[in-house]
């Protein structure tokens, strides 16, 4: 369990500077809708609540993938 993210996940939008926090994944899933934080056109830095780096891709509302960037 220790290489899963803690909740609530913040993604930070630096185009913006604005931050949404999500208590789970479905929340996370249904905000989004698309979404992969490894796209660079995105512009964001997704953490969980111990301040490690999170991979997140939403497809179709669908948490596809939710897990640290650099796993223990």
């Amino acid at each position: 369990m220790q290489n899963m993210p803690v909740f609530p996940i913040v993604v930070f939008f630096e185009e913006d500077s604005s931050k949404v926090e999500f208590a789970d994944s479905d929340e996370a899933g249904v905000t989004l809708e698309w979404f992969d934080s490894e796209d660079p056109e995105e512009r964001s830095i997704v953490t969980d609540a111990q301040g490690r780096r999170v991979v997140l891709k939403v497809e179709k509302l669908i948490v596809q993938v939710c897990a640290l960037a650099d796993p223990i």
